[in-house]
């Protein structure tokens, strides 16, 4: 996969296209976005942008981590007023916005602008997609979402997501690694869902979209992606989460590192040297994360450089990683299913049972399929040259 070759001067977000063509007459604006979603040039947030030319907005709708990305994971925010545009702040994220209908009722048409996850596991995608439904079920708004690129390209990794499986961190039957920006993502859902609804995207103009992007200055779409690499990485170690190893959180370099504190980590990571990876190059280092799994305790772990971007399947890499772990480790656990669902986490990230069936079996995965189906299916709502590559 080749990066993009196209002048900086000439590629524009979906958010600066939609502010250049300016308001309509009269439009209240509702918008969703999170603390990354800012301008191109300027870096200025996207609803203070859109208030500063003129345009109409008059009601914020807030993801996990809140409007500008502050909050930890997996807290819930109340709905408040914004300190920066003070705009009310309908949250999205929790146990359901009690006053959504009363917002949406303030706006005619609905923005949304998110620097996406590139993984299914993205709660800003499941959350744009809650609100698309609600948007349709009223009849009566516009849908506008302003496109970015997706920074993993195009390739496909991991399974589609399977019956019973439906969660936040699991919202549409999409490979793990989808390949699509959440404009594709929204529109597939829309036809396939066969919604009545007036969807406009926005599209990104001057990306290649086959390569990875690695645009400057780097827009970090949650507190603990705080790098491009743990955004690389994300698709394939997010997947520790579902088991007792640290996934790096409570580390300055989350995402980026699987560990714990009995791991034989340089055996562990010369074993995966081994099987020559693509892209990216295992070390064996040792840390002590401050916050989540194993605070204060010193851990050996894994550390995954990334080297070679458009080479690297992290989504495979990190299933190999944690069953070379459960193989040498019998202290490697699989998270057990909580008290208000029937499945352990790693099924909701995985899609499946059959990852973490292999874990706690200490026993190999079948071959996986490649997802060539999903390519065919979405390929009618594809908004940019090149097609999806199934890996």
């Amino acid at each position: 996969m080749s990066r993009s070759r196209v002048p900086r001067g000439e590629r524009r977000w979906g958010l600066d296209r939609f502010l250049r063509d300016g308001p309509r007459r009269g439009e209240r604006l509702g918008w969703l976005a999170n603390g990354a979603a800012v301008t191109q040039g300027e870096l200025v947030w996207g609803p203070s942008a859109a208030l500063a030319r003129g345009f109409r907005v008059v009601q914020l709708f807030g993801p996990e981590h809140g409007p500008h990305g502050a909050i930890r994971a997996g807290q819930r925010v109340e709905d408040h007023r914004d300190p920066w545009t003070g705009l009310p702040v309908c949250s999205l994220y929790g146990s359901g916005p009690a006053n959504l209908g009363e917002a949406l009722a303030r706006c005619d048409t609905v923005v949304v602008d998110m620097v996406e996850l590139a993984a299914r596991y993205s709660t800003n995608l499941a959350l744009a997609t809650d609100l698309l439904d609600a948007v349709a079920s009223m009849g009566r708004h516009r849908f506008v979402v302003l496109d970015r690129p997706n920074v993993l390209g195009r390739a496909t990794e991991g399974p589609r997501l399977g019956p019973g499986v439906r969660s936040i961190v699991g919202r549409l039957d999409v490979p793990v690694r989808h390949g699509l920006t959440m404009g594709e993502l929204l529109r597939w859902y829309a036809h396939s869902a066969g919604l009545d609804i007036g969807l406009d995207v926005v599209r990104v103009a001057g990306y290649d979209m086959e390569g990875v992007a690695q645009d400057r200055p780097f827009l970090s779409p949650s507190p603990n992606l705080n790098t491009i690499e743990a955004q690389l990485l994300y698709p394939g170690t997010c997947l520790a989460e579902g088991t007792n190893l640290s996934e790096g959180r409570g580390t300055a370099f989350p995402f980026q590192v699987v560990g714990a504190p009995w791991l034989d980590a340089r055996t562990v990571a010369e074993e995966l040297r081994g099987d020559q990876w693509e892209g990216v190059a295992p070390r064996p280092v040792r840390f002590v994360p401050n916050t989540s799994k194993h605070q204060g305790e010193v851990c050996e772990g894994v550390f995954l450089h990334v080297v070679d971007p458009d080479r690297m399947r992290p989504v495979a890499l990190a299933v190999r990683l944690l069953l070379l772990v459960f193989a040498r480790h019998e202290e490697a656990a699989v998270l057990p299913a909580g008290p208000e669902r029937q499945l352990r986490f790693i099924d909701l990230l995985w899609g499946a049972t059959d990852l973490g069936d292999c874990l706690e079996e200490r026993r190999q995965p079948s071959p996986a399929e490649a997802p060539v189906g999903f390519a065919r299916e979405v390929a009618p709502d594809l908004l940019y040259e090149g097609p999806l590559v199934p890996w």
